[in-house]
């Protein structure tokens, strides 16, 4: 938001300390902002400040003035947008905001115009400047020359650490002539980067960071405390490293322990020419600034002076300052600086106190020039430092300022960096003794210094190769990284001059940044050079530990492995064949076949079909693949190695007809002469086998060969195949035999009939109709074995074995009890068994026996005399002649047919059978009688009668 704006005039910054000198000193007429100055504005009240911008750059061709915007960003790094020249800003965030300057480069110089006009204030709510609010860490300033007229003699304020966090203090940088046509003003803790206070020649390898926020004002006390921590060093410890207790320069530092209370600068001064003076300021003695924190702080020392030359040996004094709110301002190629320039601490009262000023220009000072008053700049402050006076006095060079060069180009300040520092509070440690060792023998001429192999590296002072390793132990220690007190300085097994031959090339194979004998992979291929070897597996000139496919197989070592899955006591990434399947890895290679997640080259079955890779490969040893079915595609890839249509998986490796060929390659795996593809993998007979593996398909115990009849091929010659269309179908149901369970349809199975010819007639019993040949059908006679004389019906002559042939009894059912009597071992039910009944025709009525209900035509059924028989005695009279075909069968003289079945004496035995029934014969009335009950005639008559038929009587033997 703009609340507002002016317009200013370039003659309006003519006005030295005028009131619209705003946030910017004096810095002088020329002192142009360059625009890539980031500018920080400090805000504590967001209600009422508000940021005023003005800035103008002049058109190089026109002369013109350009106006010249900025954006502003939050403390959050939100942008709150982009301003025109003479805009007042209303801001909304308590805190740090930013100001980047839109910079034209209106000339196209590839350098943007610089701002002559230019005014950066921050404004209370009645719109008065609020000073000490703006600030960068590196003014960047275009003076237009180096004359005297384009010189600055303004001030500017550092923010310095007070020693803890949420101390600051101010120094003030007073100038007076400083003048370097294009300049920055910044200034840090450090200086020039590891430095140690000296000024250095610039040429690109040193470089000085701009740390400290520099304010145009004395900084607002609402924002800055001045407050500063006095420092107190506790305790110092220097402890030189190695075995011989003291610094080895250049090899063998010393360990210097400081405890402090604050955060700060250590300087580290040491009196290397004896003269009894620290001048830190000096190259004759040694000056080290090293940082330090509250607390427990080491560093190290490590022998060599400022200009990094061992220090002799014998012992040095050191003593140890340590500095809070140290300040370094380095002019960067800033030629001139005269009358020069002063340091003051500043209060928040803004009272100023001189502060002594330290520089050391040794390396520079060849550059230096007569000054305008004719002297040349010191070379040095001296130990005491340049005291820079009271505030109120003049600057006088070399005296109380700071000053170089004469406002021209040549100067020691021209393409240089020229460190002053100072502190604010100190506090010193020491003298303390330090021994150094001498570093000028070299026994073995390794280019190492004996004291440095004996006292710090370990090494053998008379072995210019101490671990043998064929690196000289001056390369192992300089310019290689390895070990030289290990010959393999990586553990890998090949010792270091192996894998570094050439020590102003080490390689780095797997261009991972280690070289290879600090490598413990040196290929990167994911296996240890100490599992590989230096051995090379597939002869291609490169070792394994180099090569990322050792065994030359086209899978990588990573994939390999160490592992060995062939059990062969080769590891995987030496294994040309890893599954040891006999196809090498390189045909087989990483697909995976069968898609079982294995890749075939670790597949011991790599078509899934159960006949492991090795079998299929190749059987017959002609180093050739396999392709059974001349399909293209080789055995242990095909899943249907003969070409059967069936997969060779269900068929299997078995040889179920023993021709010596497996089933999965044998195209009649039974030897039925069928071919597999016609049977196919159903089971007819539910066996478990499938019937292309089934040499009897139906299960009726007759091989498909024999079935086949005249239809069969010829076994073991698939050339020459069962002919499917001329298979027998015996009963013409359309099942053809091999498959049909009753080849003749009769209802006998064909596996209970068999293949014998049980009545002769050239027909096996699985297609006759009447097997045995008893004019009786099977199919009517039935498997069943009614005799249990363990032959079925249909090939028993004698079904019943009643001794009548089934061609005689037939299927006439005599007494109609439903059962034949062929298979009836009753035929008249008369109770006595066909078979005990004689084929003959006892009582001479026209009926055989068998099929007499009365054999002996007594009147006397059968089946009742055969029944009391079983009682009383099948031949009671004992003359060979059963009971039922016996016409007296008590042989009491009387016949059977006039005793009859009664129990004339109630002795429970029925006359017929009774000898001993009552014979006494009487009269009824004047005629004789008998107590026979039955037979013809009764009284006299009847008696007489049976008197005259007893002789005629005779007995019938069977």
């Amino acid at each position: 938001m703009i609340l507002g704006s002016t317009t200013w005039g370039p003659s309006v910054w003519l006005l030295v300390g005028g009131v619209l000198a705003a946030e910017r000193d004096d810095l002088g007429p020329n002192q142009a902002l360059e625009p890539r100055t980031s500018v920080r504005i400090d805000i504590v009240d967001p209600s009422t400040e508000t940021i005023e911008w003005f800035g103008v750059a002049s058109d190089p061709g026109t002369l013109a003035d350009v106006p010249i915007e900025v954006i502003v960003y939050d403390p959050g790094g939100a942008e709150l947008g982009t301003f025109a020249s003479g805009s007042v800003i209303a801001v909304s965030s308590v805190g740090l905001h930013t100001l980047e300057i839109q910079g034209l480069d209106l000339d196209l110089d590839l350098i943007d115009e610089p701002l002559y006009d230019w005014a950066i204030r921050v404004l209370d709510g009645t719109g008065a400047p609020i000073d000490g609010r703006v600030w960068s860490r590196s003014w960047r300033l275009d003076a237009g020359g180096l004359g005297a007229l384009q010189a600055t003699h303004a001030s500017f304020y550092a923010v310095v650490e007070g020693g803890v966090v949420g101390e600051q203090s101010v120094i003030e940088l007073l100038t007076d002539g400083l003048a370097g046509n294009r300049y920055a003003i910044a200034a840090s803790t450090e200086g020039i980067r590891d430095g140690h206070g000296r000024s250095r020649l610039d040429d690109g390898s040193w470089s000085s960071p701009s740390g400290h926020a520099i304010y145009l004002r004395p900084p607002d006390p609402a924002v800055i405390s001045y407050s500063v921590v006095s420092p107190a060093i506790s305790s110092v410890g220097i402890v030189p490293q190695g075995t011989c207790g003291a610094v080895v320069p250049g090899w063998g530092p010393a360990d210097v322990t400081l405890d402090s209370n604050v955060t700060g600068v250590a300087h580290l001064i040491c009196d290397l020419d004896g003269d009894g003076v620290f001048d830190r300021t000096h190259d004759g003695d040694l000056h080290r600034q090293i940082d330090v924190f509250a607390g427990t702080t080491v560093f190290e020392w490590d022998g060599l002076d400022n200009l990094d030359q061992p220090v002799g040996a014998g012992s040095v004094d050191c003593r140890i300052e340590l500095a809070v709110g140290e300040l370094h301002f380095v002019a960067s190629d800033i030629e001139t600086s005269f009358e020069g320039f002063r340091l003051f601490s500043v209060d928040e009262l803004g009272g100023r106190i001189g502060l002594d000023m330290y520089f050391n220009d040794a390396e520079v000072q060849a550059g230096a020039v007569l000054m305008p008053d004719t002297q040349i700049s010191l070379e040095s402050s001296g130990p005491l430092g340049l005291s820079s006076g009271a505030y109120a006095d003049p600057a006088l060079p070399n005296v109380n300022a700071r000053a170089w060069g004469a406002f021209g180009a040549s100067s020691k300040g021209n393409l240089a960096l020229l460190d002053t520092y100072t502190w604010l509070r100190h506090d010193s440690a020491g003298p303390f003794s330090v021994a150094l060792e001498e570093v000028v023998s070299d026994g073995d001429a390794d280019g190492l210094p004996d004291t440095a192999e004996i006292c710090v590296l370990g090494t053998d002072p008379a072995l210019a190769d101490t671990d043998a390793d064929g690196l000289s132990d001056a390369l192992e220690v300089g310019d290689l990284p390895t070990d030289p007190l290990e010959a393999d300085s990586d553990g890998d097994g090949i010792v270091d001059g192996d894998e570094l031959p050439d020590p102003l090339l080490p390689v780095d194979s797997d261009l991972d940044g280690i070289v290879d004998a600090l490598d413990p992979d040196d290929d990167d291929d994911g296996l240890l050079t100490l599992d590989e070897g230096a051995v090379d597996s597939d002869g291609d000139g490169v070792v394994d530990y180099l090569d990322l496919d050792s065994d030359g197989d086209g899978i990588a070592d990573g994939l390999d492995g160490l592992g060995d899955a062939d059990g062969d006591g080769i590891a995987g990434f030496q294994d040309a064949d890893d599954d040891g399947d006999g196809v090498p890895t390189d045909t087989e290679g990483a697909g995976d076949s069968d898609g079982d997640g294995v890749p075939d080259y670790l597949d011991p079955d790599d078509d899934g079909d159960t006949i492991p890779t090795a079998e299929e490969a190749d059987r017959d040893g002609d180093l050739l693949y396999d392709d059974s079915d001349g399909d293209g595609v080789v055995d242990y890839l095909d899943p249907d190695d003969d070409g059967d249509g069936i997969d060779t998986a269900i068929e299997g490796g078995g040889d179920s007809d023993g021709d010596g060929l497996p089933d999965y390659l044998d195209l009649d795996s039974d030897g039925d002469t069928i071919p597999d593809a016609d049977e196919g993998i159903g089971d007819s007979d539910g066996d478990g086998a499938p019937d292309l593996q089934d040499g009897d398909d139906d299960g009726d115990g007759i091989d498909t060969l024999i079935e086949l009849g005249g239809a069969a091929g010829v076994p073991g010659d698939p050339a020459q195949p069962a002919d499917l269309t001329l298979a027998p179908d015996l009963d013409g149901d359309g099942v053809v035999d091999y498959l049909d369970p009753d080849d003749d349809g009769d209802g006998i199975d064909t596996a209970i009939e068999g293949i014998d010819d049980v009545d002769g007639d050239g027909r096996s019993n699985h297609q006759d109709l009447d097997s045995d040949g008893d004019s009786l059908l099977d199919a009517d006679e039935g498997p069943e074995d009614v005799d249990g004389d363990g032959l079925g019906n249909f090939v028993d002559i004698d079904s019943d074995g009643d001794g009548f042939g089934d061609a005689v009894e037939r299927f006439v059912d005599s007494d109609g009890d439903g059962a034949g009597d062929f298979v009836d071992a009753d035929d008249d039910d008369d109770t006595v068994l066909t078979i005990d009944e004689i084929d003959g025709d006892s009582d001479g009525d026209g009926d055989v026996d068998r099929l007499d209900p009365d054999d002996d035509g007594d009147g006397i059924d059968t089946a009742t005399e055969h029944a009391d028989g079983l009682i009383h005695g099948e031949d009671i009279d004992g003359d060979g002649d059963a009971n039922w075909i016996d016409l007296d069968s008590d042989d009491d003289g009387s016949p059977d047919a006039v005793e009859g079945t009664g129990d004339s004496d109630g002795d429970g035995v029925p006359d017929y059978l009774d000898a001993t029934e009552d014979q006494t014969i009487w009269y009824r009335g004047s005629g004789l009688s008998t107590r026979c009950a039955t037979g013809p005639g009764s009284g006299t008559a009847g008696a007489l009668l049976l008197v005259l038929l007893a002789p005629l009587v005779r007995r019938r033997s069977r």
